[in-house]
């Protein structure tokens, strides 16, 4: 196996291996819905837990491309004292 392996990788893993043990024991009717309500479980979580892919940018992602020297953008948190500064500005 190459590198370390997720929470996913690793149950899936120890269930095949313990596989003969589940079945001297009679759980291996079992051990296969958990196993699956299990995955089921981890994914669902991954997904709301972690960032999806979308196609518009985040917020973390423009502010970051904004600090940057050569942006070709900028910028400007809207508080009362910038107000006057953007009313002056082109349309």
């Amino acid at each position: 196996m190459s590198g370390p392996l997720n929470p996913a990788e690793a149950l899936v893993r120890w269930s095949l291996v313990l596989t003969w043990g589940f079945y001297l024991v009679g759980a291996l009717y079992v051990v296969g819905p958990v196993l699956g309500w299990t995955l089921a479980g981890l994914a669902a979580l991954t997904a709301a837990c972690g960032r999806l892919p979308s196609g518009a940018p985040v917020v973390e992602d423009v502010t970051r491309q904004a600090a940057d020297e050569d942006a070709d953008f900028a910028v400007y948190p809207v508080t009362r004292a910038f107000l006057p500064t953007a009313a002056q500005w082109p349309a």
